[in-house]
């Protein structure tokens, strides 16, 4: 079976603990907050949510320095990353740290060594797995099993009570190339601020480890006082995590963690060029101009229009209940004050969008896909109600969590409803406001039923943004030859699609899909033949 060989090439070589660079402290140190970094609201709503994965790939060329051998591998390439490593650590000093949840805090603290006596898990491996067919990106033609990418990705150390922030993983494909694996835990920084991480890593590694200062837009900002809650979302997530699961006094940092993908699934690659992006847009044009209809007609919008459209025809759902698409939002520039591009944290929400099936699939279907997907975006214009209705955004997660069952200590069905049997013998309806109320509990149970019954196969969520230009972060040895977003907790209720730049950066879509395999398929050849009608249809 693929995933077992994939196993059983994989050799650890060595886990070094990588810690700041002490030669830059004096310069670097000025940028971070002394030994704490406060959490803001959006650190707490992502702080059970599970840990973002990336995987780079790059590959060795003819130009390629040092590409040989296995020896010239591991004295070239792991030295040269370590150390830039190491200095780079020294501008990302909370990266190094540990979250915790003190009994005499409200919320979660990151604790780091104010002089870079924290470090960072740093794992080499090498692999016999084939490297060229794991990093490709032929659109539609590779495909293979979820969880090949997984003896490529680091651990993080978790528990209940301790959290590292980062952890990260080299593995040789001797002769071909190496790839580096990255896993960091929501509750510290979204996906802009990796990316962020990054790029600044790469910057510091091409230029051969040397001390170099950071550019402005590579540099970054540690200041909570950017980030405004009038409303108290602080306070109303800590309290909802707390009464979460084992509640009332539940400080578990352990990520929630729903049912793995069906051995089934598979992982798959497709691209939209900027001429098919543009054919796209041009087919809208033509439609608003028989409807007097404005519609949002961004890159991110077609796109991901165009790739629900194709999911939904894919599954082969006949009747007309709603179909849900989730999408990510950066607020840095959508609060009020603006945040800094560069802020490092979490700054990300998300907007949620429905469709029926039977408008979907219709003639019209991207019309409806667009209109939706458009009228979201758009939304996030009024940048005084961007924060609307946040109060209940952990909602979703929480009924995933008690159906699922998570690591971090929630429990079956079978469980929940022996909680609230409990709760009733216990009296505790007596505190209006306690998690033990038995109206509050058969309330989640019912709703993590109705969850699990009426949306499984019905949550399509998108992670990534082209925005992020993952494919520019060049450490010496060229442009990644493969990007890739990895999901390995989402369960089998939400299909998951990531959205990326792509490796000439062109202004072009890179989407990553997890499907089964005759659904991929099915999706591939609708995705192909959509693109040659709409180009037949605007000729």
């Amino acid at each position: 079976m693929k995933q077992s060989k994939a196993v059983e090439a994989m050799k650890i070589v060595h886990v070094y603990k990588v810690a700041p660079s002490a030669s830059l402290h004096s310069r670097a140190a000025s940028t971070c907050p002394n030994s704490q970094l406060p959490l803001t609201f959006f650190d707490v709503f992502c702080l059970r949510v599970p840990h973002v994965q990336h995987l780079f790939f790059y590959e060795f060329l003819k130009t390629t320095p040092f590409h040989h051998s296995s020896d010239d591998d591991h004295h070239h390439i792991i030295p040269r990353l370590e150390h830039s490593l190491s200095l780079t650590l020294q501008h990302f000093l909370p990266l190094t740290g540990s979250l915790t949840w003190p009994n005499s805090s409200n919320k979660p603290v990151l604790n780091y060594a104010e002089g870079g006596g924290d470090a960072v898990s740093f794992t080499v491996a090498e692999s016999d797995a084939d490297f060229y067919r794991l990093s490709s990106s032929s659109s539609g033609e590779n495909y293979y099993h979820v969880t090949e990418h997984h003896p490529l990705l680091p651990t993080l150390e978790v528990s209940h009570e301790r959290a590292a922030v980062l952890a990260l993983q080299v593995t040789l494909f001797p002769n071909c190339g190496f790839s580096i694996g990255i896993t960091t835990h929501h509750g510290v920084l979204d996906a802009k601020a990796i990316h962020l991480f990054l790029k600044a890593w790469a910057y510091i590694c091409c230029r051969s480890g040397q001390h170099y200062t950071l550019p402005l837009e590579l540099t970054p900002l540690y200041d909570r006082s950017v980030v405004h809650d009038p409303v108290g979302l602080e306070a109303i997530y800590s309290k909802q995590l707390l009464d979460l699961d084992r509640g009332p006094n539940n400080r578990s940092l352990l990520c929630w963690e729903f049912d793995e993908a069906s051995p089934d699934v598979v992982r798959g690659t497709f691209q939209l060029t900027v001429e098919n992006i543009e054919q796209l847009r041009q087919l809208m044009k033509t439609e608003m101009a028989k409807t007097n209809e404005q519609l949002h007609l961004s890159t991110f919008c077609l796109a991901c229009a165009y790739v629900w459209v194709c999911l939904v025809k894919a599954g082969e759902i006949n009747d007309n209940k709603n179909m849900v698409l989730s999408f990510p939002v950066d607020f840095r520039p959508r609060l009020e004050p603006q945040v800094p591009s560069s802020y490092f944290g979490n700054c990300v929400g998300g907007k949620v969008v429905y469709a029926t099936t039977k408008d979907l699939v219709g003639k019209d279907g991207l019309v409806v896909a667009v209109n939706a997907i458009g009228e979201a975006i758009t939304s996030l214009h009024n940048k005084n109600e961007v924060l609307n209705g946040a109060e209940g955004s952990l909602i979703p997660y929480m009924l995933m969590s008690f159906w699922h069952g998570a690591k971090g200590g929630s429990y079956s069905i079978a469980g929940w409803v022996v909680k609230v049997l409990m709760s009733f013998w216990d009296g505790s309806s007596s505190s209006a406001g306690s998690s033990f109320s038995l109206l509050g509990w058969v309330l989640k149970v019912v709703m993590s039923f109705w969850y699990k019954r009426a949306l499984a196969g019905r949550m399509y969520g998108v992670a990534g943004s082209p925005r992020f230009e993952a494919y520019s972060c060049d450490f010496g040895w060229g442009r990644p030859r493969k990007v890739d977003w990895i999901f390995t907790n989402l369960g089998n209720s939400t299909i998951p699609m990531s959205f990326c730049d792509t490796r000439i950066g062109d202004g072009g879509v890179e989407i990553g899909l997890l499907l089964k395999k005759q659904r991929m398929e099915a999706f591939a050849s609708l995705f192909a033949q959509g693109l040659r009608s709409h180009y037949d249809h605007i000729r």
